[in-house]
């Protein structure tokens, strides 16, 4: 009888959620012009970010052999291209560049499916976005975990949410770059700052009562949902105990989390087993965070748990998403 290993090893379609990937427009050198972005070596550098780009062309990064990775990937950007500083017509060429390039990938390669951009600080242009990047070969959309200086809380964007939440649409959400200077020693963004910033969007959207008020949302969080499964709980007591500036909600804390899904890269099985008590083990997607180096194979991140629940996480919950 097979296992969840061999299966994640032979021609099961079993899933990767959490894989990003640059079209090759964006390297252009017209591109690189328009859009304040420059290249050094094997680094893209953008307005405040950089990153290492070689291995994230065109999926060409991927071998479905490789140990660790899954037959079947959703694909979507790195965080660093997530531009929320571009305006208008700035915006909207961009949006069209990425999304055209990211459909383009998801349709050459077998077992692709991918997230579109949403440009969320333009409401009208995300609108649009919605309503053209709906079906097929995309599987949902893709957002950061703060848009420019606005927490996911922000009611300009309730229009936005109305939309998805009438498209039951899937929404995953990365951590971006932190703002906190304290944090750029010894890799701290990223070692910190990834799960901090994570854990601060999922509590504007639960503490503002914006997880229950749009229950049709698949949302989804990165990293095993951050720091929150850790902290859940303080939440809960500081609901309960009517701390200033939380509302009466329709679910608590602890309810509206369940609600949400996250990812597998959580890098430590206690870290990945307490989040599947927080969130449910039907609400855990499969994700490597590839190609880069704080990825995790699907293989490491699941090896402890048992056998039923590998499979309902490798198999069964992505695709019970498309349904």
């Amino acid at each position: 009888m097979k296992t969840a290993t061999d299966r994640l090893q032979s021609s099961w379609n079993t899933w990767d959620m959490h894989a990003h990937v640059i079209p090759e427009e964006v390297l252009a050198s017209t591109a690189l012009r328009e859009f304040k972005m420059s290249i050094d070596g094997q680094v893209l550098s953008l307005p405040g970010d950089r990153v290492i780009y070689s291995n994230l062309l065109d999926g060409k990064w991927i071998s479905y052999q490789r140990e660790g990775l899954a037959d079947r990937l959703v694909v979507s950007l790195p965080p660093a291209l997530l531009r929320y500083d571009l305006q208008g017509d700035m915006a909207r060429q961009w949006t069209e560049l990425v999304n055209a390039g990211v459909e383009r990938i998801a349709q050459i390669y077998n077992g692709y499916l991918a997230l579109a951009y949403l440009p969320m600080h333009e409401v009208e242009l995300t609108l649009s976005e919605i309503d053209k990047r709906s079906q097929s070969p995309w599987a949902g959309f893709v957002i950061g975990t703060t848009i420019g200086d606005k927490h996911l809380d922000d009611s300009k964007l309730d229009v936005i949410f109305e939309a998805l939440n009438e498209r039951h649409s899937f929404l995953f959400v990365h951590p971006l770059k932190s703002q906190d200077r304290r944090l750029d020693r010894y890799y701290l963004q990223n070692l910190l700052g990834n799960p901090y910033e994570t854990g601060l969007s999922m509590a504007s959207l639960i503490l503002s009562g914006k997880v229950s008020r749009y229950p049709q949302i698949r949302f989804c969080f990165s990293h095993a949902g951050g720091v929150t499964p850790q902290i859940l709980g303080r939440w809960q007591q500081g609901y309960e105990t009517r701390r200033p500036g939380l509302e009466r909600l329709s679910e608590s804390p602890q309810q509206a989390a369940k609600r949400l899904y996250v990812d597998t890269v959580a890098h430590n099985e206690r870290a990945l087993e307490l989040a599947i008590e927080v969130f449910g083990e039907d609400h855990i997607l499969p994700g490597t965070d590839s190609p880069f180096p704080m990825g995790e194979s699907l293989v490491k991140s699941l090896h402890g748990l048992p056998e039923q629940q590998r499979d309902t996480i490798l198999l069964n919950n992505f695709p019970n998403l498309l349904v």
